[in-house]
């Protein structure tokens, strides 16, 4: 998934660029509505990119923020989460691989992952100020409640999977103390 991220965002650098010569040369409405179409969609990808490197692997999964609430396991039943969960994509699949990492490291990348949707949850919102000087409110509002959206699957995504694998380290982490205390 990630040479797909960085390959679509260089299209739409390009094609941004492109349409900016041409918006410049030729002014038209048209050719301002793809400029700007292309432009929100290549900060939404830019972005993405910039916050998920912005922000450290530095969390334990054990800050309560991380904890799973009383209510989220019946909403994650409504909602169906087992079922759709393994279609969503993943920005970088070896970093959950269990065969490859520590179940510490792989907690901790949840933990990062559902940081990196809760932040770009609310800078999906910050093209919505384009619509002052653009116009065309309700399409940055739908673009911005689109891209929240997807990104909120990405949190429940996250918060679903995470338990069960802190319950795994909380009881081999409990297992190994027991074992020290016994020599």
């Amino acid at each position: 998934m990630r040479k797909t991220m960085l390959r679509i965002t260089g299209i739409l650098c390009i094609l941004f660029i492109l349409l900016l010569l041409f918006h410049l040369l030729a002014p038209a409405k048209w050719l301002l509505s793809l400029l700007i179409t292309c432009g929100t969609f290549l900060y939404h990808f830019l972005m993405r990119l910039a916050v998920g490197n912005l922000i450290p692997n530095k969390f334990s999964g054990r800050e309560n923020w991380f904890r799973q609430k009383k209510w989220e396991p019946r909403l994650y039943e409504k909602l169906n989460v087992q079922a759709w969960k393994q279609h969503m994509p993943t920005f970088d699949p070896d970093s959950f691989d269990l065969t490859k990492h520590t179940l510490n490291d792989v907690i901790a990348t949840m933990c990062k992952s559902e940081v990196v949707h809760e932040v770009i949850i609310l800078f999906s919102f910050l093209p919505l100020f384009a619509a002052i000087p653009f116009g065309e409110f309700p399409v940055f509002l739908l673009t911005s409640l689109f891209a929240a959206l997807v990104d909120t699957m990405f949190v429940i995504m996250q918060r679903y999977n995470r338990p069960r694998l802190m319950e795994l380290r909380d009881r081999r982490e409990a297992r190994a103390k027991r074992h020290k205390t016994e020599e």
